[in-house]
């Protein structure tokens, strides 16, 4: 049986077409079947598919009467002979890792599909990783769960995605047809009926920016039925969770709309026709009417300020909105204090002939905390952290405005204990008070005795920041580049203390007596061979996350071939190749004892830790 299947829907995409085919067939793992599913294609894209699938038998090509992407999947999911299944559009590209990546964690857990993170691209290379899905893949979490991780509801691609087809198959899950945005009523209810769900924070999929002649269906938002077919969308997931008893998930999903989906529409109405406004409002009005006010609790007090607009019909001021927050003037309005509280200074606040409630300006989720660590260093037994936190919007320009306490947090039992902290004046220089901010005492200073970690234990650090009777924490955390991102392994009395930098960007301190120590390595004739101290076996796991290979240590040395090591090469244009990328990264393991590997044509390089 084949163990993985890729279902890739194919219309009129002749530019993309072959770079997308390219990066699936250059995929590390290699036991997979491409089904193709040609829509209709009136541009030569199946010539291009068929002449695919001529030279690499593990592509096939369907063909069939245009029918929509829906439909296109479907007809490929019932194709597929894999054990798991993916989707992969056919202007988008596959990091040569994916596949691997995702299969990896599946067989490790047992969860019913993995999900990952998502990165988009255009002509010139990678612009940013999504950031929709900036908190729910923040950090890698393995068998957990929408009800654990609400900001899954977010997560909502089909393409990010290896699926277990036996859980496909029990839920009965299709694609709606001869709609657009048909991942949504199939993401979301799954990750509702799952078990378990492996969240992996590394990119799995590379998301395709096209020119502006050259849009594609989820860029445009004027195209066809796309704005109906979002709130259909919206409103079948709602059902969906109310049919299965789940009012408070439905709560949860309407909140997120609300802050997300339909957001998208309304910020583009400034750039619609009258018909497209008028439709908007019409939708707009009977889906606020649906969900109650109650769904918009919690956003941002500008997006609560559209959505009341919206609920007043009125659009002069609505359009006002728009263009200040497009011009920036969010980013650079300050809080206006009003007794104990803090509302927005955005248009129409205290303007008695618009009459919008001040409730609506609080600030909330705004008041958040910025933080960077410019230094981590070790002062004999003591490790020294040096950084700047602000609560957004309130800059500390007086001392007394702001104190900071840093927490040591023990990950196994969750008891925090205080670390001595200061509050330092800081340089704004790259403050994350924002480049308009002057020299503030935004600054802090943390020490934490090496005599206070005990072997075997990890911890996490907290930062809480007071200012003016605002309380804000969160995980430490936010490196810059430079010596703070490699900070050092510390020895005290046999003990090694490593702090290090966790996928979601927050410091973590390890402990432990367990070392390895590689004195040297050198390639010969395409192996490289390490000598090493301390193992009897290293595994060896491309990164950032793969299926483990294991090479023993005879005498102290380990042989590893090159081409272990390299990945296929993606026959691909220029910026194709520069977002695919050539190098391969791996990690040598033994216990927690980690060491990098990186291998790219015509070089290489290892590093450990």
């Amino acid at each position: 049986m084949t163990v993985l299947s890729v279902v890739v829907p194919v219309y009129n995409v002749g530019p993309y077409l072959t770079a997308c085919l390219e990066s699936i067939a250059a995929q590390t793992w290699r036991d997979f079947e491409v089904v193709m599913v040609d829509d209709g294609s009136t541009d030569g894209s199946a010539a291009l598919a068929a002449a695919f699938a001529a030279r690499d038998p593990r592509f096939r090509l369907v063909r069939q009467a245009n029918a929509g992407p829906g439909a296109a999947r479907n007809t490929g999911v019932g194709q597929a002979r894999g054990e798991f299944l993916a989707f992969v559009d056919s202007d988008d590209l596959v990091p040569p890792y994916a596949l691997e990546y995702l299969l990896a964690s599946l067989r490790r857990t047992g969860s019913d599909f993995a999900t990952g993170h998502v990165q988009r691209f255009d002509g010139q290379g990678v612009v940013s990783r999504w950031k929709v899905l900036r908190d729910s893949h923040a950090s890698t979490a393995l068998g957990t769960h929408v009800d654990r991780r609400e900001s899954l509801l977010r997560d909502r691609l089909v393409t990010n995605k290896l699926w277990r087809r036996s859980f496909w198959d029990a839920h009965g899950m299709r694609f709606p047809e001869g709609v657009l945005y048909e991942d949504t009523p199939v993401a979301v209810p799954a990750h509702f009926l799952a078990r378990a769900v492996d969240v992996l924070s590394h990119p799995v999929y590379l998301w395709r920016i096209r020119p502006d002649g050259d849009k594609s269906i989820t860029q445009d938002r004027f195209v066809g039925n796309a704005l109906e077919n979002r709130f259909e969308a919206a409103m079948a997931v709602r059902e969906f969770l109310l049919g299965h008893g789940m009012a408070a998930q439905a709560a949860r999903w309407d909140h997120t709309v609300a802050g997300d989906d339909l957001l998208v529409f309304l910020n583009v109405l400034d750039e619609g026709d009258d018909g497209y406004r008028g439709r908007f409002l019409d939708l707009a009005l009977d889906y606020l009417a649906t969900i109650g006010p109650a769904a918009l609790v919690g956003l941002p007090a500008i997006e609560r300020l559209k959505w009341h607009l919206v609920g007043e019909r009125r659009l002069p001021e609505l359009l006002e909105v728009l263009a200040f927050h497009k011009a920036g003037e969010v980013r650079r309005s300050t809080a206006v204090r009003k007794g104990r509280r803090l509302y927005g200074d955005y248009p129409f606040l205290g303007d008695p002939a618009i009459g919008v409630p001040d409730e609506v300006y609080r600030l909330g989720v705004e008041l958040d905390l910025r933080q960077k660590v410019d230094a981590i260093r070790w002062r004999g037994d003591t490790l020294v952290i040096e950084g700047r936190v602000i609560i957004r919007r309130m800059r500390p320009d007086r001392r007394w405005k702001q104190q900071v306490q840093v927490w040591l947090v023990e990950e196994e039992t969750g008891r925090r204990s205080p670390v001595r902290t200061s509050v330092v004046r800081a340089d704004s220089s790259g403050s994350p008070s924002g480049p308009e901010a002057k020299d503030d005492w935004s600054g802090y200073r943390a020490a934490v005795p090496a005599r206070r970690l005990r072997a075997g234990g990890s911890w996490r650090m907290e930062v809480w920041v007071l200012n003016r009777g605002v309380l804000r924490r969160a995980d430490l955390g936010g490196t810059v580049a430079g010596a703070a991102r490699r900070p050092d392994v510390h020895e005290r009395d046999g003990l090694l203390i490593r702090p290090e930098w966790a996928q979601d960007h927050t410091l973590r301190l390890c402990a432990g007596r367990e070392s390895v120590e590689v004195t040297g390595h050198v390639v010969v004739d395409g192996v490289l061979t390490l000598t090493c101290l301390g193992a009897d076996a290293l595994e060896l796991v491309r990164l950032p996350g793969g299926m483990a290979r294991s090479y023993p240590s005879v005498a102290g040395v380990v042989r590893i071939q090159l081409t272990d090591l390299y990945h296929p090469a993606a026959d691909v244009g220029r910026w194709e190749r520069s977002v695919l990328g050539e190098e391969s990264r791996w990690e040598l393991r033994r216990g927690e004892i980690r060491a990098r590997l990186t291998a790219a044509p015509g070089r290489s390089r290892a590093g450990a830790r």
